[in-house]
């Protein structure tokens, strides 16, 4: 089974499977063709129970992700999981900086990341307004 993972914030829009790829539209050929179907991870189209059934810090990328665009959002999610967001692996860290374009400050030398201070501020709900535009 092959399963891609995207890293988009948007919503996956390209084929789920072999057939969706062609062009094709004989039936003759199609009944020929077997299909093979894609299991996607798209952050943005799962809901925060799927994503949060990850037992590694794939889960707190995937949380970052989905919710990178909006801010208010992002906020809660850090805000509700602090615990997770602040130890949390310096290379998922890393894979969060360079999908959003988040800028996150860390020392290259962490092996757990505070990602509420690499943002600059603190997690709670007070704080949104004074967060970065990410």
């Amino acid at each position: 089974m092959t399963v891609p993972l995207y890293l988009g914030s948007e919503e996956w829009d390209g084929p789920l499977s072999l057939l969706d790829m062609m062009q094709e539209t004989d039936p003759r050929v199609l009944s020929c063709l077997d299909d093979y179907h894609v299991k996607l991870i798209a952050p943005a189209q799962m809901s925060d129970e799927e994503i949060m059934r990850f037992k590694t810090s794939l889960r707190e990328v995937l949380l970052f992700i989905k919710y990178s665009k909006d801010k208010e959002k992002l906020q809660e999610i850090l805000a509700s999981n602090e615990a997770r967001f602040q130890e949390v692996e310096r290379r998922a860290v890393d894979v969060i900086t360079a999908v959003t374009n988040s800028g996150l400050k860390y020392s290259e030398k962490e092996v757990k990341v505070d990602v509420c201070q690499a943002i600059g501020v603190g997690c709670d709900l007070e704080t949104v307004k004074q967060w970065p535009d990410l």
